[in-house]
C-alpha cells in the first residue's frame, strides 16, 4: 500500500502576554491545561507579577475564548487559598461538569474545583494523602485528568516532602488520585523510580537510593491497565548527569492504579520537562521536547527546545515516534497540557515568561500508514511534483508510521527506491527498524561508496559496494517474529533478528548540530515517494 505524508495545520495565538498596560501585569507565566467546556475553552495556568518560580503572590488564572485565538483577559481563579497555587489539572466529564485539580503548597492543601456553568466553582479540600505518607507529603496534581473504561476520574499526582530538602519539583513517589462511583475522591498505589545500579544508571554524584521523579502522566491503555510517563529529576541539583534515554521513565499498573511497577527508563530520548500524554483513536500521543545534544547546554531548561509531538499507532510508548513541531520555530517552549476532540490537538505551554495556544488539524488516522517528518531536525526536503524526498544531511529523518492493523501483524515489510545525487565523505544513514540501520560508508581506498548493515553489538556486514553514479536501488526490508531479511537490488540477505516497526527514513538516534548555524548542502539522498510501501 502506497502512503502519504502526514501534513496537519498548526496554527498559533498568544493565551497571555504580559506587556505594559496588562491587567494583571503577569511576569511569571507556567504550568498550563486547557479544555473545551459548554462552548468554551478554558486555559488555567499558576503565576505572579514578580517573574520568579515560587514567590509569594502565585495564583491560579484563567482564561477563556470561543475560537482558541482570542483570549479574555486573565482572573484570578479561587480567592479562598493562600498565595502558593500550582499547577491546575483539568477534565471535563460528559460536558456537564469541569473539574480542576490542584495544591496550594505552602497552605499543605489540595483541592479539587467544580463548575457546572464555568463561572460559579465550588473549591472543596481533600484529605488524600495515603497513610504512610501522613503529615509528610503534600498531594501534587501535575497533569490532565482522564476518564477510565469504568467511568473513575483520575488525575496523576506527585509526593512532594513538606521538608526541606523536599518540596515543589523534588518527589520519591508519583500515583493517581480518583473519584468512586459514590463522588468520594481517593488517593490510590504509589511507584517510585528504580534504584540507581538496577535499571537506572549510577549518576557522578548522588545522595539517595533512587532517583527523584516529577510531574507523571497517565493514560488508560486498555480497560483498568493504567500507563504512567514521568519525569526522572534524577539528583535535582544535577540534572545534567541524567542519560537522554533515562530522562522519561515508565510505570504501568494493571488493576486501575491500585498498584504499579516500579519506574524505568522509557527509552525515550528527551530532556528533563514535563510531558503530555492521550488517546487518540487506536494510537497515543505524546507532546515532549524533541531536542538532544552531545554536550553544553544539555538537557537542563536550557534545552528545552523543539515542542513536538510524538506519535504511536497502540497505546504503547515503545512505539512513540517524533513528528511535527508544534511551538513556533526557534526559542524555549515546554510543559504542554490541553486534550483531544474531534480528531484536533487543542495544547497550551509555557514560553520563559507567558503562555502560548496552539491547535493541531487533523490528527494521525492510525487505521492505515503514513510518512512523517521528524521537524526537528533538519535537512528534509519534499518535492510533491516529482514525488521525491530529499535526505540532506544526516540528522534528516522521516518516519514511517505502520496503521494499528499492521502493528498486530506477525511482520512487517518496507519497500523503496532510492538513489545517491551526490556524496561527501560522512556516513549516511538511509534506512533504520528497531536497532538496525542501512547506510553509506564512504570506502577511501577505493573511493567508493559501500551499502553497510550496522546492528546494535555485530560487526558491520557489507551488502554491496556503490560506485558513485545517479542509479536507482531497490530495498525490502521485512521484519519478522525471529529473523529479518534485506533485499538490494533483487539480492536477498537474511539475519537472525527480531520483528521491530519503528521504522524511519535516516536516523532516529541523531545527535543535531548545536549551535545551530547555517551549513551547505554535502549530500543529497532521493527517495522516490511513489515507490514506498509498507506492508
Amino acid at each position: 500500500m502506497a502512503v502519504n505524508f502526514y501534513t496537519p495545520e498548526i496554527t498559533h495565538s498568544p493565551v497571555y502576554f504580559p506587556r505594559n498596560g496588562s491587567k494583571p501585569f503577569l511576569r511569571y507565566n507556567h504550568c498550563a491545561d486547557s479544555v473545551f467546556f459548554r462552548g468554551q475553552f478554558y486555559t488555567l495556568w499558576n503565576a505572579n507579577a514578580v517573574g520568579t518560580e515560587n514567590h509569594p503572590g502565585q495564583y491560579i488564572f484563567l482564561a477563556t475564548s470561543e475560537d482558541f485565538r482570542n483570549w479574555s483577559a486573565p482572573r484570578r481563579f479561587c480567592e479562598e487559598a493562600l498565595d502558593n497555587q500550582w499547577q491546575p489539572a483539568l477534565l471535563v466529564v460528559e460536558d456537564t461538569l469541569l473539574i480542576c485539580a490542584w495544591c496550594d503548597f505552602n497552605a499543605r492543601k489540595t483541592f479539587i474545583s467544580s463548575t457546572t456553568d464555568g463561572k460559579n466553582w465550588v473549591h472543596q479540600p481533600v484529605e488524600l494523602v495515603p497513610e504512610e505518607l501522613q503529615g509528610k507529603v503534600v498531594v501534587f496534581p501535575t497533569g490532565h485528568g482522564t476518564q477510565l473504561a469504568d467511568g473513575r476520574i483520575v488525575f496523576p499526582v506527585n509526593y512532594p516532602e513538606i521538608t526541606p530538602p523536599g518540596g515543589v519539583g523534588s518527589s520519591r513517589y508519583a500515583g493517581i488520585i480518583y473519584r468512586d462511583a459514590k463522588g468520594l475522591w481517593h488517593a490510590s498505589g504509589l511507584t517510585e523510580a528504580a534504584r540507581y545500579g538496577d535499571g537506572i544508571s549510577v549518576l557522578e554524584k548522588q545522595t539517595m537510593p533512587r532517583p527523584q521523579i516529577w510531574e507523571p502522566s497517565v493514560w488508560e491503555r486498555a480497560p483498568g491497565k493504567l500507563s504512567m510517563l514521568v519525569r526522572n529529576s534524577g539528583e535535582w541539583d544535577n540534572p545534567m548527569a541524567i542519560p537522554p534515554d533515562e530522562t522519561i521513565l515508565y510505570a504501568e499498573s494493571s488493576d486501575n492504579g491500585a498498584t504499579w511497577s516500579e519506574c524505568r527508563p522509557s527509552g525515550i530520548p528527551s530532556v528533563v520537562s514535563r510531558n503530555f500524554t492521550a488517546r487518540s483513536g487506536k494510537g497515543m500521543l505524546m507532546v515532549m521536547n524533541d531536542w538532544l545534544t552531545a554536550s553544553s547546554p544539555g538537557r537542563g531548561p536550557d534545552d528545552r527546545l523543539e515542542l513536538t509531538l510524538f506519535v504511536a499507532p497502540e497505546p504503547e510508548c515503545a512505539e512513540l515516534m517524533p513528528g511535527p513541531r508544534v511551538q513556533f520555530e526557534g526559542g524555549r517552549a515546554f510543559y504542554p497540557g490541553g486534550f483531544v476532540n474531534d480528531q484536533k490537538l487543542y495544547l497550551v505551554y509555557t514560553y520563559p515568561d507567558y503562555i502560548m495556544s496552539t491547535q493541531v488539524d487533523p490528527l494521525p488516522d492510525f487505521d492505515r500508514p503514513f510518512l512523517m517528518r521528524r521537524d526537528s531536525r533538519d535537512g528534509t526536503q519534499i518535492d510533491r511534483k516529482q514525488q521525491i524526498l530529499s535526505l540532506n544531511r544526516p540528522e534528516a529523518a522521516v518516519f514511517a508510521v505502520a496503521s494499528t492493523s499492521m502493528m498486530q501483524q506477525d511482520a512487517l515489510c518496507w519497500k523503496f527506491r532510492f538513489r545517491t545525487c551526490f556524496r561527501s565523505e560522512r556516513e549516511f544513514t538511509i534506512f533504520s527498524v528497531g536497532n538496525a540501520a542501512i547506510l553509506l560508508q564512504y570506502d577511501d581506498e577505493t573511493q567508493t561508496d559501500r551499502l553497510i548493515l550496522r546492528r546494535s553489538g555485530c560487526p558491520d556486514f557489507l551488502l554491496k559496494g556503490l560506485p558513485f553514479s545517479r542509479a536507482t536501488h531497490f530495498v525490502s526490508v521485512t521484519a519478522k517474529s525471529d529473523c529479518f531479511e534485506i533485499v538490494f537490488d533483487e539480492r536477498s540477505f537474511p539475519f537472525p533478528g527480531r520483528l521491530e516497526r519503528k521504522a524511519v527514513f535516516g536516523q532516529f538516534h541523531c545527535v543535531p548540530v548545536w549551535p545551530l548555524k547555517f551549513e551547505p548542502v554535502r549530500d543529497r539522498i532521493e527517495i522516490f515517494l511513489d515507490s514506498i510501501v509498507i506492508e
